[in-house]
């Protein structure tokens, strides 16, 4: 898929199933990044994306270790990111981060594995 439908499903997402907790993603402009860059997160795995090319290094690192679409579209990457998020809210006193941040990151995982090449929801390791 490609960068705006991941940011549109992602949004819609999001905001359909933070309403559900009473979170509404558009009150806080944090609220509505965090939205955006956690739904085209998992392609930090290829340099050619927007968030590959924003951290070039980290990118192609993740390429050649892993391939893209292995490690960073697992639940196993929205779990660390969750942790990562949860740090965060503890830190700047900061609320609803992390399910912000993982839905959004699940939105795309969920949209990548309605395509053909799927995703491997589960992946822990190459070996």
């Amino acid at each position: 898929m490609m960068a705006y439908n991941h940011l549109a499903g992602g949004l819609t997402f999001t905001a359909t199933f933070c309403s559900i907790y009473d979170i509404n993603v558009f009150e806080k402009p944090d609220y509505l990044a965090l939205t955006l860059v956690s739904s085209i997160l998992p392609d930090i795995d290829n340099p050619r994306t927007i968030l590959g090319r924003c951290f070039y290094p980290i990118s192609k690192w993740l390429e050649t270790n892993y391939g893209h679409r292995t490690i960073t579209h697992s639940i196993l990457a929205n779990i660390i990111w969750g942790v990562l998020l949860l740090l965060i809210e503890r830190l700047s006193g900061g609320e609803h981060l992390v399910i912000i941040g993982m839905l959004a990151y699940l939105s795309h995982l969920i949209f990548d594995m309605c395509t053909r090449s799927g995703i491997p929801f589960f992946f822990l390791s190459q070996r």
